[in-house]
């Protein structure tokens, strides 16, 4: 919790924060029109256009399924295990964002829905439709939750980073915010 280690709270006390979720696509098109100052994005963008941080984190690939699959007793899910499952997958991943084993293997797959939010699969899962293939911790799964998460081996990892327009100019609120950003990344 970047907010709590560095005492973010006190830096911004008078800040206010407006967050927004999507996809790479639709956070890009908003970042074009300069409907945002940042996005935070793990699929791999053009950054012709934009500046980029690269975030010390990294976002785990796994199925989400009910705590009643078949699957819940495997501590991870081998990649052949997916072949024949009916999985739901990020519209946008659908078609170029997957690992690359997954873009290989994708006619193998039996892909039953598309999601742009994984909150929208999180339900259909809930529902018994099939497996959500997503990341780690977007979701809750601990006690009380319907839901677990099974992390894929070999693992498959995304990298994170904060991008801006190149051009940006920036407020005096989101230059703080940028340069406090950078200097936590600098420390870790």
């Amino acid at each position: 919790d970047l907010r709590m280690s560095r005492g973010l709270g006190d830096v911004y006390k008078r800040q206010h924060f407006h967050l927004y979720s999507g996809n790479a696509e639709t956070v890009c098109e908003r970042l074009d029109k300069g409907l945002l100052d940042f996005a935070v994005v793990v699929q791999n963008v053009d950054l012709s256009k934009y500046a980029c941080l690269d975030l010390p984190f990294t976002d785990t690939w796994g199925l989400i399924m009910r705590k009643d699959s078949p699957m819940v007793s495997k501590k991870s899910i081998a990649l052949e295990e997916l072949i024949g499952l009916p999985l739901i997958v990020s519209k946008q991943g659908a078609t170029n964002d997957m690992p690359e084993w997954l873009q290989k293997n994708y006619d193998r797959l039996h892909i039953v829905a598309t999601y742009n939010l994984i909150f929208n699969a999180s339900i259909l899962v809930r529902e018994g439709l099939g497996y959500a293939l997503g990341f780690d911790k977007l979701l809750y799964t601990g006690a009380g939750s319907i839901l677990c998460f099974r992390p894929i081996v070999p693992a498959m990892t995304s990298p994170m980073r904060l991008i801006w327009r190149k051009e940006q100019r920036f407020s005096k609120a989101a230059e703080l915010f940028l340069n406090e950003i950078k200097s936590i990344c600098e420390s870790t």
